[in-house]
């Protein structure tokens, strides 16, 4: 596995997948959120290449956005009853409900992945999912960032999303 996903971030696995589905809208206070189509495992390329677990992943985070699509970011935020995910919290939730342990935090989950051989390392500042290094990425993967903000809580590792 690459290394993070959100809500917003299970936008990633479908970008990932080469589906580009326009999103509903709306707009609160001056801020607009969005919203990705409800989408289905038909619609996303090689689905059925991919292994049963990476399958039961992807309809687990599929069937979550379906449910729970108009929830906020919320920092810390970790299931639906807590008004909304950040980026971890939202790949905590969605594999626990498809049936694996993975750590709450984006630091743990970098580190767990890390520790298990799992892990690709990217170097340089890529722009945008279109960079070269990303082409191999496939549905279910976990991207991980560093220096998004600079985290206080004494972490090991500089992973911050």
């Amino acid at each position: 596995m690459i290394g993070l996903l959100q809500k917003t971030t299970l936008l990633l696995l479908l970008l990932a997948s080469g589906v580009h589905a326009e999103p509903n809208s709306y707009t609160s206070k001056g801020k607009t959120y969005y919203r990705p189509a409800i989408l289905k495992t038909s619609q996303l390329t090689e689905f059925s290449h991919l292994s049963k677990a990476r399958q039961k992943i992807i309809r687990t985070a599929l069937h979550t956005a379906s449910q729970h699509g108009w929830l906020k970011y919320k920092f810390g935020g970790a299931s639906p009853s807590s008004g909304g995910f950040d980026c971890s919290g939202a790949m905590h939730y969605v594999f626990q409900k498809a049936g694996y342990k993975l750590p709450r935090t984006s630091a743990q989950q970098f580190i767990y992945l890390r520790d298990t051989g799992r892990i690709i390392c990217v170097s340089g500042k890529p722009q945008s999912l279109k960079a070269k290094i990303f082409q191999n990425l496939t549905p279910g993967d976990l991207l991980f960032w560093c220096g998004t903000y600079t985290p206080q809580d004494g972490r090991k590792v500089k992973i911050s999303h």
